[in-house]
């Protein structure tokens, strides 16, 4: 069994392998490679829920990126979920920002519009409260 800093420590390199594989534009190795990566995480006693936010999020942005948008969403609902269930989540990535913006192309592609433009205006008010947050011009 692994530790909990062996395991996040395994689970971040295994969720680099497949950022370097999703670049690469291999997308069925970057999916074994999220998946395994929350398979570690999941099964270790450690709760990095930030850990678990950054894989789940890539993980639903490829699905989004392979046109499976059920999939997809079910990842990314599962990321704002975690961060709104962190008190004081401090998002040093713009984690929340880029959750909502990918949550609505997602329903955009299905042609869910009032989803959409719902999180849209989500993202907008996140992007306004968010001083890490790009700036709109």
């Amino acid at each position: 069994m692994l530790s909990e800093k062996e395991a996040k420590d395994l689970s971040l390199v295994i969720f680099e392998m497949g950022s370097l594989a999703q670049n690469a534009r291999n997308e069925s190795e970057a999916e074994a490679y999220y998946l395994e990566a929350l398979d570690i995480i999941k099964k270790s006693k450690a709760n990095n829920p930030n850990t678990m936010i950054m894989i789940q999020n890539n993980l639903g942005r490829l699905y989004d990126i392979l046109d499976k948008h059920d999939k997809s969403l079910i990842c990314l609902e599962g990321v704002r979920n975690m961060i709104e269930e962190i008190p004081n989540f401090i998002d040093f990535d713009c984690v929340r920002v880029r959750n909502l913006f990918f949550t609505s192309t997602v329903l955009l592609k299905q042609g869910k519009l009032d989803q959409e433009a719902e999180l849209l205006n989500k993202t907008i008010t996140a992007i306004d409260n968010d001083p890490n947050a790009p700036q709109l011009i």
